[in-house]
């Protein structure tokens, strides 16, 4: 009986062991492209990614902060595309993670985006 509640206690502590819990206590921020274009950088505030092929997603990146998104911006080799967010009602963001998901990226039709809470 006292090697079952040995193994048990084992199993217990290495499956806690090897979840992701901190992913839940703070945000985590990654960017697909699903334009047909190579894109050269994306910044999300403070945050930066680089040479995203067209189809791909980059890793998470962690943000620092709660704080709502206050600007994007979005370059190939030849266009950049600066969006600033200032919708005054913008909440905090709730731990977790978010895909920025660039939908649109050209000279005639801007930049068009949705976040997607993963």
């Amino acid at each position: 009986m006292r090697k079952a509640a040995v193994l048990l206690l084992t199993i217990l502590f290495f499956s806690f062991g090897c979840t992701d819990f901190d992913d839940k206590l703070n945000v985590q921020i990654r960017v697909q492209n699903s334009t047909e274009i190579m894109l050269a950088k994306v910044s999300i505030d403070t945050l930066e990614y680089s040479a995203i092929d067209a189809g791909n997603k980059t890793a998470y990146k962690l943000k620092d902060d709660f704080l709502p998104i206050s600007q994007i911006i979005v370059a190939t080799d030849s266009l950049v595309i600066p969006v600033t967010i200032d919708n005054i009602q913008q909440d905090t963001l709730l731990p977790g993670r978010y895909t920025y998901k660039i939908n649109t990226f050209s000279a005639a039709d801007g930049l068009q985006f949705e976040v997607i809470e993963d």
